[in-house]
């Protein structure tokens, strides 16, 4: 009988812990503002490249510093920081979705969705770069 409480015991706590883990690791999708108005907590933003403002990429100084501008739905532009390289074609992107997080009105992005026109159909590619802290 003790063994059996103990199996539950520890099946129960692996349950819990899953669950945790699971819920601790998502995250929603959001606008800059809502995301500022949580900052540290992780949220998918998606949006459009801002072409007209300077990317700073340069692998030779430092291959995993990405800095760019995205604007959003509510047309709300923020720098972005990605500490990895440059996900190639970036700059043939439809849209971008960045995973992060803002801090000091500045999103950090752990990870990169690339959406690109593919050459091979009419449907959407989607593309990732992530790097994990």
């Amino acid at each position: 009988m003790k063994k059996l409480l103990l199996i539950l015991v520890l099946a129960l706590g692996l349950t819990g812990a899953i669950m945790y883990y699971s819920l601790a690791e998502s995250s929603e999708y959001a606008t800059f503002s809502k995301a500022s108005q949580a900052p540290g907590r992780e949220f998918h933003v998606a949006g459009t490249l801002r072409r007209d403002l300077e990317m700073q990429y340069d692998p030779r100084t430092n291959a995993n510093v990405f800095i760019f501008y995205l604007k959003d739905s509510e047309n709300q532009t923020f720098k972005v920081i990605y500490n990895g390289a440059k996900p190639q074609d970036f700059d043939n992107s439809e849209q971008v979705v960045v995973v992060g997080s803002v801090e000091n009105d500045v999103f950090h992005a752990r990870q990169i969705l690339l959406k690109c026109p593919s050459k091979y159909n009419d449907g959407p590619q989607m593309k990732v770069a992530e790097r994990r802290l």
